[in-house]
């Protein structure tokens, strides 16, 4: 067997492949049966929802699905047009069960805009018929799935790792929210890492990584239980380094938003490890405060501790770490070298 090389011109070859179906895919929702013919408005709008909400956005998530699924099924000789209709179905699926929890995030966080655009929510007309919009979306995401995956041998074991993944991602989501709504000088005591992993772990690495990558290994039949198992180890692992790498490198722009918000994140979690007393004093009475003000004496004790020191001392060791497990692991060759690829499509 060839071994695996993902150049760059290959992972952009791939990912244009993965992006027109974009348009197929939309259409088989407009065109359902008993709606497209009788609701025509609803087709409308439903149009206005996807192509608002599903474009512009990186979509690695889903790309990481088909990438997996179209290589492996390479490698074994087995990729044909259908094996690549059904692998971007199931990576469009994860994009669309995303878009639906942004949906919603946005309207609990009233947040103003995503992507540089105002949120759906937000968009004249649509208010609060943006929750059903999400539920249409969550509803399209198992369609797809269902129509396009059902004859493979492994659909439900990819259906039980999907549901697995958007049920940890809800509580992820539940966990994240009732954290910021905690207002008081005591929430503070309940950031610690142990918290921080679990809440980033459901939230972000089973849905946006762990599930993609694993999906698409048993849609090009990989049916073995201790690769699966272990890879998806490896997968965690990967995923809490690249929420912590998100919150430390995001912009001025989202990191204010997450100390507005109350956010449970890398920075504050090291902070509270490094702090004395008056530097813990100046976090219980600014973080969490929709203030600009507030913001920027944060991000002074932020700056003070050196967090930023302290968070590349721990993506060289992480990295170090994932490496140690891919090379010490027994998942093959070309699923090694699918790690390697996800960490770099994420940088």
């Amino acid at each position: 067997m060839p071994k695996v090389i993902l150049s760059h011109d290959d992972l952009e070859s791939k990912r244009k492949e993965f992006y027109t179906y974009h348009n197929t895919f939309i259409e088989e929702l407009l065109s359902y049966p008993g709606i497209s013919g009788d609701l025509s408005e609803v087709v409308d709008w439903w149009r206005r929802a996807f192509e608002h909400s599903l474009t512009d956005g990186q979509m690695n998530r889903g790309f990481s699905a088909y990438l997996t699924a179209v290589t492996l099924a390479e490698q074994g000789g087995k990729l044909t047009d259908d094996f690549k209709r059904s692998a971007a179905a199931l990576g469009y699926a994860l994009e669309v069960l995303r878009e639906s929890f942004l949906i919603e995030e946005d309207i609990v966080n009233k947040s103003e805009t995503r992507r540089g655009r105002p949120c759906w929510y937000r968009v004249d007309g649509v208010s609060m018929m943006a929750i059903n919009d999400a539920g249409v979306m969550e509803s399209f995401a198992h369609e797809l799935i269902k129509f396009h995956c059902e004859a493979n041998k492994n659909y439900e074991k990819i259906l039980e790792i999907y549901e697995d993944s958007q049920l940890k991602a809800l509580a992820g989501y539940t966990a994240d929210v009732l954290f910021e709504s905690k207002r008081s000088t005591t929430f503070l005591d309940e950031c610690k890492f142990s918290r921080y992993r679990k809440i980033a772990e459901f939230k972000t690495v089973y849905p946006n990584i762990y599930c993609p990558v694993l999906a698409g290994m048993l849609l090009a039949g990989e049916d073995n239980e201790n690769k699966i198992e272990e890879c998806g180890k490896i997968l965690v692992a990967l995923g809490e380094y690249l929420q912590a790498r998100d919150d430390c490198c995001s912009d001025a722009t989202k990191t204010g938003e997450s100390i507005m918000n109350g956010k449970c994140s890398w920075q504050l979690v090291k902070a509270l490890e490094l702090v004395n007393k008056t530097q813990r004093k100046v976090l219980e009475e600014n973080y969490g405060k929709a203030s600009s003000e507030c913001v920027n004496r944060v991000t002074a004790v932020f700056k003070d501790l050196n967090i930023w020191d302290e968070f590349k001392a721990y993506e060289k060791k992480a990295l170090i770490e994932f490496h140690d497990m891919i090379n010490a692991s027994s998942v093959g060759e070309t699923v090694s070298t699918l790690l390697q690829t996800i960490l770099k499509l994420s940088k």
